[in-house]
């Protein structure tokens, strides 16, 4: 046999390394945009206390591929560090090109295998969004109030401290409003509960046609609402509770057959959020009014 000329042969091996040099940064940034794929899917789901089944045991085969899939490449680097070995030798023209035979037979499976992976992360990434929409979408869903379709106590509770936080920082008004139906153990017990249930869905109406969509509603209990109005004064927020009070008062019930009230009234307590209130100060004062409110004779707003 005979052997290449050192310029031919050092060129083979220059031009061997530029291959191995480019298959090691694609392999890198596979790798690395495999990993972004695998930490987005799982980030996706992460918001949610229990992730379904189906969403963990497709993490769970993305991570079996990645591992895999880097078990392959190390197997990889490992054979082009021998063949870099082999071809700082002197060599042989066959034995190269028996060589550079392997090379790009190894190449062409580990190339094979990325592809694969790519193909099986974008499903998975697919399915995992699909399963993530349906999480937010009952998520949302559970936190809503059947009956009003506001949202519920632990919807407010989060909203409220980052309501307060929010107006402080940027040094604007906020007030917050507490709505309680009066003598609403009475009217369920006299009139039945699908009576009840009638009245909180026609407050909760008259609530919702009479806010803003900056503000914040929800269904805080059985019978009271809560409402966080940013952007406005006490002026405003004592505009918007008699005008609902008084359009409450419009409206005919038939309540009294079985011995309830003429008319259904509610008693509302505001607070004015103060540069130094947190959230639960505000929440106290709002409460406190409320029960004046209650206290003085019901069917009045009280503020703080």
């Amino acid at each position: 046999m005979t052997s290449l000329p050192i310029s031919t042969h050092n060129e083979i091996i220059f031009f061997l390394c530029a291959v191995v040099f480019a298959l090691g940064v694609a392999c890198v940034f596979l790798l690395m945009r495999a990993d972004r794929r695998r930490e987005a899917a799982r980030l996706s789901i992460v918001g949610t206390a229990t992730p379904p089944q189906n969403a963990s045991r497709e993490i769970n085969v993305i991570s079996e591929m990645m591992r895999s899939y880097i078990r392959e490449t190390r197997n990889y680097w490992s054979y082009l560090n021998d063949t870099n070995e082999q071809l700082a030798k002197p060599i042989e023209q066959l034995e190269l090109m028996s060589v550079v035979a392997s090379l790009i037979k190894e190449n062409r499976s580990l190339l094979d295998s990325s592809y694969e992976l790519q193909l099986r992360l974008e499903e998975s990434q697919s399915r995992i969004n699909t399963l993530t929409h349906d999480v937010d979408a009952v998520r949302e869903e559970s936190q809503q109030d059947a009956l009003t379709q506001f949202y519920g106590r632990r919807y407010f509770d989060e909203m409220l401290p980052k309501c307060v936080a929010s107006a402080i920082e940027n040094k604007q008004q906020l007030c917050l409003m507490l709505i309680d139906i009066d003598a609403f153990k009475h009217i369920n017990d006299t009139s039945g509960h699908l009576a009840g249930d009638d009245i909180i869905k026609s407050i909760g109406a008259l609530i919702a046609g009479s806010v803003r969509r900056s503000d914040v509603a929800a269904r805080y209990g059985g019978d009271e609402f809560a409402i966080i109005l940013p952007g406005a004064s006490k002026g405003d927020a004592v505009h918007i509770a008699e005008r609902m009070r008084s359009l409450l008062g419009i409206k005919k019930w038939r309540l009294n057959e079985n011995g309830g009230p003429d008319a259904v009234t509610v008693s509302i307590g505001i607070a004015s959020l103060a540069s130094t209130d947190s959230a639960k100060e505000l929440f106290e004062r709002a409460d406190a009014s409320l029960y004046k409110a209650k206290a003085s004779g019901k069917n009045r707003v009280a503020v703080r």
